[in-house]
């Protein structure tokens, strides 16, 4: 990942949402009546379904050609898992903090996050990023909070409140999707480097 301008929050601007990421991605499918979806994702109102539109659709396009394809004719599990990688595509501050923290702790059977895991991280990206000096407490607090919910939704932890790391099982077929476009993406889903090797070494 690049380290210039690396950490966007636009995050705050939905959480998982899968039967809207869902519409989306049936849309760029089929290439629907944008209007018709636009006012279905805003209930009415055009700039929020808008917002969340293009949210949504910068997500989506983060994945690859093949996840795309595949994406409508999974079950609700493996569009969930798809759903949660293409926001951690989009937002490099997630999934570093997945890869660095989350996966960490599973990897060493420390299935509780624990508030200060999170704060030590922000701190660290701060220091190496001092740009992000400049963002408010507001958005702090409103990233954090969209980041946990993400998780929650995602069945990567069990709660916002009771935040227990859930192993994870994926199908062959979203194995198989993550291994022919990026096999790293695995660790998202707290596989250990040794484990993506090997099967790297099958493909």
């Amino acid at each position: 990942m690049n380290k210039a301008n690396k950490y966007s929050f636009g995050i705050t601007t939905a959480s998982l949402r899968l039967p809207e990421f869902t519409m989306v991605m049936e849309y760029l499918e089929d290439e629907g009546d944008r209007s018709e979806l636009i006012y279905r994702l805003g209930a009415g109102k055009e700039s929020t379904g808008k917002k969340l539109f293009n949210e949504l659709k910068r997500r989506a396009l983060t994945l690859s050609e093949a996840q795309r394809k595949s994406y409508i004719h999974l079950d609700l599990s493996g569009q969930r898992q798809l759903a949660y990688l293409a926001v951690c595509r989009c937002y490099p501050f997630m999934a570093d903090f997945v890869m660095e923290v989350l996966r960490e702790k599973v990897l060493f059977h420390d299935m509780d996050i624990r508030e200060s895991d999170y704060q030590k991280f922000l701190t660290q990206k701060t220091e190496l990023y001092p740009e992000m000096e400049r963002l408010s407490p507001v958005t702090l607090k409103s990233a954090r909070a969209t980041i946990f919910r993400i998780l929650e939704e995602a069945g990567i932890i069990k709660s916002t409140r009771e935040k227990t790391l859930l192993f994870q099982i994926l199908p062959e077929e979203i194995i198989n999707l993550l291994l022919q476009d990026n096999p790293e993406h695995l660790g998202l889903f707290f596989w250990g480097d040794q484990e993506i090797l090997e099967r790297k070494q099958n493909v």
